[in-house]
């Protein structure tokens, strides 16, 4: 064993936490559809927690994963709507 420090810096910077919510806003329209706004504002908070508990980690290994870089490149030119088809995808 070695007692070199080792490097845990990513390669990449991680995507700002107001891209990563304002996407996040439009993936969870597309996955469960626009009349989801039109509920209550305490059912709309439950049911993106509930998305929360079932996608947030998968969409955000998704996002950071160097092999969706276009998904990544998409999201940091706010072109929101192109990402999230992608990634609805990949979810499927």
């Amino acid at each position: 064993m070695t007692t070199e420090a080792i490097d845990m810096t990513p390669d990449y910077e991680r995507i700002p936490l107001k891209e990563r919510l304002d996407f996040q806003h439009i993936l969870i329209e597309k996955m469960l559809g626009k009349d989801f706004r039109q509920k209550p504002r305490e059912n709309q908070i439950l049911i993106e927690i509930d998305w929360a508990e079932k996608y947030a980690k998968k969409v955000s290994q998704i996002i950071d994963n160097k092999q969706n870089a276009e998904i990544r490149d998409l999201i940091l030119k706010l072109e929101y709507d192109k990402a999230a088809d992608l990634i609805v995808l990949l979810l499927e």
